[in-house]
C-alpha cells in the first residue's frame, strides 16, 4: 500500500469517525435502545410576534457598558440576551465587539472584526458553508440564551 491510499484511507476513518461522534451528540438513547433526536429547549419566546422588535441603533444600548441593561447580541434576525456569558460578550471579552450588534456576517465567517457587525442583508453575502457555520452558532444561542427579541430593518 503506498503513502497515498494509506493517507486517504486514514482519512476516510478519521471523517467517518468524526460524523459519527457529530450525529451521535445530537442523539440521546430512548429505552429499547432507539436513538431519538434530543427535544429542543423549549421556545418561552411564543411565536416571534411578541417579541421586542430591535434596530441597529436600538441593539447599540445594550453592549454591556451600562450595567443596569442587560448584554444583547444579534444572530439572523433574533436578539439574544449573552448576559450570562458577559466574560465572553462583555467589556474587555474576546467577543464584546459582537455585543449590542447584529453579529450575523461575523459569526458565520468565523472572525472577530467590528467591520462584519451589522451589515446591510447580513446572509446575502454568505455561502453555503458559511450559512451552515451561521445555523451552528444560533442553534448554540437558542441553547445557551434566552432571545429577547427580533432584528429589523437589516433589509432581510
Amino acid at each position: 500500500m503506498d503513502s497515498y491510499t494509506l493517507f486517504a484511507t486514514a482519512g476516510t476513518i478519521v471523517a467517518g469517525t468524526v460524523t459519527f461522534l457529530i450525529l451521535r451528540s445530537g442523539m440521546q438513547k430512548k429505552s429499547g435502545g432507539v436513538s431519538v433526536p434530543k427535544a429542543k429547549p423549549l421556545d418561552v419566546s411564543g411565536s416571534g410576534e411578541d417579541l421586542e422588535e430591535f434596530s441597529y441603533e436600538k441593539l447599540k444600548m445594550y453592549t454591556g457598558e451600562d450595567e443596569s441593561k442587560p448584554l444583547l447580541l444579534g444572530a439572523k434576525g433574533r436578539v439574544f440576551d449573552v448576559s450570562p456569558g458577559k466574560d465572553f460578550y462583555g467589556p474587555g471579552g474576546p467577543y464584546a465587539a459582537f455585543a449590542g450588534h447584529d453579529a450575523t456576517v461575523a459569526l458565520a465567517k468565523m472572525k472577530v472584526d467590528s467591520t462584519l457587525v451589522n451589515v446591510p442583508k447580513p446572509t446575502a453575502s454568505l455561502s453555503l458553508s458559511e450559512r451552515d457555520i451561521l445555523h451552528d452558532w444560533v442553534s448554540k444561542f437558542e441553547q445557551k440564551y434566552k432571545v429577547v427579541g427580533k432584528l429589523v430593518g437589516t433589509g432581510e
